[in-house]
């Protein structure tokens, strides 16, 4: 009896781990968005990925924000789906439409084998099963602008059932009309509208999976709790988009680098002189603004050692028109030339920067760098230049019709959305130097949105930002962290950036961006 026991416990252990095979198997296949179709395991199916030319939309977080006419295709060869989960999650734009938005469909367009809407209040889903199509639609549910619902309906060849954030639906059932067998190898995902006055509905798709077996009641409603936990995000910044600065070591930064400010706007490395004589480093800038005298410094070194550098003064760098500040246009300033004389032997290697002091962004625009001596000139454009502050600008008057502006924002992005509307604590990891700036404000940390939901269209919005002095940290030389609280709407490209007015390296320094989901009831507050 003794030797049966393993043998029965064995077995038992096998049935039970049949089960939790039967009830999570991988999908039959997961769509991330960024054109692969992927299982869960990370192995390429043979599928194929095609954007319709016209596709306005765009990807954030591994979610798809759809416009109008929009489509994605995947092609799936030889599979048959007579029983299945379809699993997705989803967020209506600025408004609810009012007429029957088709959202994705599997099969051909004349066939589909399904296809899933927006009609009526609810969601509507059309299933092909032996040469006829059934209409199933959901009760009026309670979908908001910018929130994400997950919707997740079961078949198999007698039923459907539809759950919105894990909860069963009521279905009404309609027969539809007789058709020819579907043979589904095409996943297209898109906005095919019933009416063209709906052209200002967008919906955001993300997490898509379909398995070709009935999932449980219970795993569906597990699966909402799992994905619905509160909010909990966290970037290093050197992750991050930067307009300005560089990475920095530091050992108790998380991972050991972090990021600081720096007044490089452009630098050439390595340039060997051909003769003994007086040189000359042009700079071509074109000015958008009074430039204050002291904001750009041009130098030339070897190695480590600065022999000729200069400041801007107040007779350099005019605008054009005197009436430019007072609204015209831009383009009556021209680009002018800001020169630094030096003298060299033949044959030394020397390195010119240009750095800037400004703190703001789209004071003056950069074209070229040249220099020259008699008979001689090297001239670079501002692409063949190196960068740690700046974005680039549309500009007719520079030689490729762009030039290298000023832009002193530490971070920008991640552009995603947070997850569900709500109130949300962003924390900076944030530590200044010794000799960061004593006077006047020294970091402001912002949180803004490229398309925040406002009334009933897209535009820029401000959830929250705050402005910290050098006062405002109790020490220096150490980590602390900052925080600002704000109410978001659930727009697709928000975005937690960080300018500073004392750009030298080192006199700011961040390591982390951590965004938490609070409670309701709590009262919005920033933290020092």
């Amino acid at each position: 009896m003794s030797r049966c026991v393993p043998l029965i416990l064995l077995c038992l252990l096998l049935v039970f781990a049949g089960a939790c095979r039967r009830e999570n198997p991988a999908p039959f296949f997961s769509a991330s968005f960024d054109g692969v179709l992927k299982s869960d395991q990370g192995e390429p199916l043979p599928a194929s990925t095609k954007f319709d030319p016209d596709f306005k939309g765009y990807l954030t977080r591994e979610a798809l924000q759809l416009h109008p006419g929009d489509n994605i295709a995947y092609k799936i060869d030889g599979s048959k789906l007579q029983q299945g989960t379809l699993r997705l999650w989803l967020k209506p734009g600025l408004r609810l439409p009012h007429s029957r938005v088709r959202i994705l469909s599997l099969g051909s367009s004349e066939q589909p084998m399904f296809e899933l809407a927006l009609a009526r209040g609810g969601f509507e889903f059309l299933l092909s099963r032996s040469g006829e199509t059934q209409v199933y639609r959901s009760g009026n549910l309670h979908l908001v602008p910018g929130r994400w619902d997950l919707l997740a309906i079961t078949w198999d060849d007698k039923s459907v059932a539809m759950y919105l954030n894990g909860q069963l639906q009521s279905c009404n059932t309609e027969a539809g009309k007789t058709t020819g067998s579907s043979d589904p190898n095409v996943l297209s995902i898109g906005l095919k509208l019933g009416k063209e006055e709906e052209t200002e509905f967008t919906e955001s798709v993300r997490d898509l999976k379909i398995w070709d077996h009935v999932r449980s009641a219970d795993w569906i409603r597990k699966d909402f709790d799992r994905d619905n936990q509160p909010t909990h995000l966290v970037w290093l910044e050197r992750d991050l988009i930067h307009w300005a600065g560089k990475p920095i070591a530091d050992p108790e930064a998380s991972g050991g680098i972090a990021w600081t400010g720096d007044t490089q706007l452009a630098e050439l490395d390595g340039l060997k002189l051909p003769s003994t004589g007086d040189y000359e480093l042009t700079f071509q800038i074109k000015p958008l603004m009074i430039i204050p005298a002291g904001s750009v410094r041009m130098e030339v070194r070897t190695g480590q050692t600065i022999f000729a550098s200069r400041e801007n003064e107040d007779a350099d760098l005019q605008t054009a028109n005197p009436r430019f500040l007072l609204g015209v246009s831009k383009r009556e300033s021209v680009f002018q030339p800001l020169t630094l004389k030096f003298h060299a032997s033949a044959g030394t290697v020397i390195d010119y920067k240009l750095l800037c002091f400004l703190p703001g962004k789209y004071s003056f625009l950069l074209d070229t760098a040249t220099v020259a001596t008699a008979g001689w000139q090297d001239v670079r454009r501002v692409e063949d230049l190196k960068h740690t502050m700046g974005v680039w600008v549309e500009d007719a008057q520079a030689q490729h019709g762009r030039a290298w502006s000023n832009q002193s924002a530490l971070n920008i992005g991640p552009y995603t959305c947070i997850g569900q509307p709500g109130r949300y604590r962003a924390t900076w990891r944030i530590k200044i130097g010794k000799d960061a700036l004593s006077h006047g404000p020294l970091v402001l940390m912002k949180v803004f949105s490229h398309d925040a939901l406002l009334a009933m269209k897209r535009g820029n919005k401000d959830y929250a930002g705050l402005e910290f002095r050098a006062s405002d940290f109790e020490s220096r030389e150490r980590w602390l962290t900052k925080s600002v609280d704000f109410d978001y709407d659930g727009a697709d490209m928000v975005e937690f950036y960080v300018h500073v007015k004392d750009l030298e390296p080192g006199a700011v320094c961040i390591d982390t961006i951590t965004v938490d989901s609070l409670p309701v009831t709590q009262k919005t507050q920033s933290t020092n």
